[in-house]
């Protein structure tokens, strides 16, 4: 259902940002489909605690303008 809030909102002209507290990558695709229907330019990311995957979700999403953040 996360995933599609994500894209729902995403097809929104008006939502200013979207923000995911996951470890996980089930929801990449999503934010992938928001990236390219926001016209926007309005602000996506992803908390994460898992300090093992940082570098890799950073790397997947980085060519979608998504932030990843490390929360401890």
């Amino acid at each position: 259902m996360i995933a599609c809030d994500i894209i729902s909102l995403g097809a929104d002209d008006e939502f200013v940002g979207i923000y995911v507290l996951s470890d996980d990558v089930d929801h990449f695709p999503a934010f992938a489909v928001t990236h390219d229907l926001n016209k926007t330019k309005a602000n996506l990311g992803v908390f994460m605690t898992n300090t093992q995957n940082l570098d890799l979700y950073s790397s997947l999403l980085a060519p979608f303008e998504i932030d990843v953040t490390l929360i401890l």
